[in-house]
């Protein structure tokens, strides 16, 4: 995945919600997101007004039971609760009860800021309409769906009818459909929707595909969507972009989450980067972790722009998008999305243009799928005083692998750029507190990527890597103080393996380590990532470095906390 040498802010529009739909089955999420943006200081980012949402659950039918969608609701409604939701749950409706939920949800959206709408069971396609199955539908002929089923433009007219200033609609009812074999009609699978400006249709799988009900204890696209959902730095675009990853990977690319993206900007959820997030955990699945300080260089007051072009297969605004936030956020450069240069990396810039529009340095290139399925990345970067290219680059990876090869860009384009290092690679490790519980997650820099480690009723604290460079856990060791014996012990965990032991320097560590360990248990967030060591004396960072020589991983511990 190495790259080797190779020869904004958009206006949102606001306006109540509009919707509009189109013949097809579609497990979609329709966000119109209005004024989302939270401000950025002193905020909280759960304060944005009066959220309300409906989830339902929908599992227990006559013909074709669902294993999951009960327990997919019930993650919903708890995650959703996390973002400051009032949520009314609806298990197992029948036809009156799903009708009336629908008709008073929207009583509950009216005024309100955002409304969503989360739907997990039986849908069908049926000519040009789209229909969610109560539990008692007794559906026998094409005739029957309408006295039997709830259409889909019922729910969307109430919605559209409360008028709220964001709206969210998830309809993960795409399951093996036990009506299809007898109704000539029933189109399997999805179909995609129209997209008005401002909105994103997400689809669970790609459309004339069934979604996985889950082999666990959840849906796979609801288990992934649940847990991007309160990663905080992710806006609500990256929020189903990394779903989307996720269910793809965990699949086999047998299920292809897709998006129809009309919406411009960055809009949070569960609040933007500069914020400190209220809770960042969806029960039951990793938690999201906050970015450590990465202590970069300082601000340079250089305006680069950013172009990647797609060649074959669609993937550049993904990659660009974390280039773009990656370098705006950490690299503190004045980084702007390009639109009026050529395009691709084989382009030369348009000067004249460039320089009226002040930009020192442009990066152009490109992105397409090989015939063997990865990714090829292949850029330039040139710097518009001097007319001159400065760093020419090319890499291929794994499609999966897009936001590691995303990282690496931001790497080389900084450090071409400013002339000083950066390491938008390297994994952050961090404490966090939810419901009483402490939480050692793994992550990229911008809270992406998240990985549980372990999570304990008792504090834990001083994450350390084992290597410095700490880019990819499967090469790297962690080491921790836990407070879980009622005492403080050093473990070293393999991240790869989940495996962890007691280190036999526990004893001279805590020694060493008393003041650390004292304000960790002060909830001190200095203590609780992997920056620790910058504010540590130099007796504590040498004594925990030395748990990572062989001979001090002799004691086995079972599992991986309490």
């Amino acid at each position: 995945m190495s790259l080797d040498n190779h020869s904004a802010a958009w206006p949102v529009a606001r306006e109540p919600v509009r919707w509009r739909a189109t013949h097809g089955l579609w497990i979609f999420t329709w966000v119109l997101l209005l004024g989302l943006m939270v401000p950025q200081a002193g905020a909280q980012a759960m304060a944005t007004g009066k959220r309300v949402a409906l989830v339902i659950g929908n599992a227990a039918y006559r013909e074709g039971r669902l294993a999951n969608p009960v327990n997919d609701a019930r993650l919903m409604e708890a995650t959703l609760k996390t973002l400051g939701f009032d949520v009314e749950r609806v298990e197992n409706a029948d036809f009156r009860r799903l009708h009336r939920a629908v008709r008073e949800f929207g009583d509950r959206a009216q005024g309100a800021d955002v409304a969503l709408v989360y739907y997990a069971g039986h849908g069908m396609q049926l000519g040009n309409e789209n229909w969610l199955v109560p539990v008692d539908a007794d559906i026998g002929k094409q005739a029957d769906v309408a006295g039997e089923a709830i259409a889909a433009s019922t729910l969307l007219q109430q919605i559209e009818a409360a008028s709220p200033r964001i709206a969210l609609v998830v309809l993960d009812a795409c399951r093996n459909n036990p009506f299809f074999s007898r109704l000539r009609s029933l189109s399997r699978g999805l179909a995609r929707m129209d997209v008005p400006t401002g909105s994103i249709v997400a689809y669970s799988a790609q459309p004339g595909a069934v979604a996985d009900d889950g082999e666990g204890n959840n849906g796979l696209y609801t288990k992934h969507l649940a847990r991007f959902l309160v990663q905080r730095r992710l806006d609500i675009r990256q929020v189903f972009e990394e779903t989307a990853l996720a269910v793809e990977k965990e699949s086999g690319g047998k299920q292809r989450p897709r998006e129809d993206i009309g919406l411009r900007g960055a809009h949070y959820l569960a609040g933007p980067p500069s914020q400190v997030a209220v809770q960042t955990s969806a029960p039951s699945v990793a938690t999201a972790v906050p970015t450590a300080n990465l202590n970069l260089a300082p601000d340079v007051a250089l305006r680069v722009g950013v172009s990647f072009e797609d060649r074959i297969g669609g993937h550049a605004l993904r990659l660009a998008q974390v280039v773009l936030q990656t370098l705006e956020q950490r690299g503190r450069l004045d980084v702007t999305r390009v639109d009026d240069q050529p395009g691709g990396s084989a382009a030369r810039p348009d000067w004249i243009r460039a320089r009226a529009q002040g930009y020192s340095h442009l990066v152009l290139g490109d992105v397409a799928v090989l015939d063997d399925g990865r990714l090829e990345v292949r850029m330039r970067v040139w710097q518009v005083a001097s007319a001159r290219e400065v760093l020419a680059k090319a890499s291929s990876a794994a499609v999966v692998d897009l936001r590691r090869v995303a990282f690496q860009v931001s790497d080389l384009v900084f450090e071409a750029v400013t002339q000083r290092r950066s390491d938008f690679q390297r994994r952050v490790a961090r404490v966090s507190v939810f419901d009483m519980r402490h939480a050692l997650s793994v992550s990229d820099i911008d809270g992406g990527g998240s990985r549980l480690a372990v999570v304990s009723a008792k504090p834990l604290m001083l994450p350390t890597w084992s290597r410095p460079d700490a880019t990819d856990e499967r090469n790297a060791m962690l080491a921790y103080v836990s407070f879980e014996t009622g005492s403080p012990l050093v473990y070293v965990q393999s991240l790869s393996t989940g495996q962890r032991r007691i280190s036999s320097r526990s004893a001279p560590v805590t020694s060493a380590c008393a003041s650390e360990i004292e304000r960790g248990q002060l909830g001190e967030d200095e203590m609780l990532n992997d920056q620790w060591s910058r504010m540590s004396s130099t007796a504590c960072r040498h004594a925990i470095q030395s748990v990572f020589d062989g001979d001090s991983m002799n004691m086995p511990v079972n599992g991986a906390g309490r």
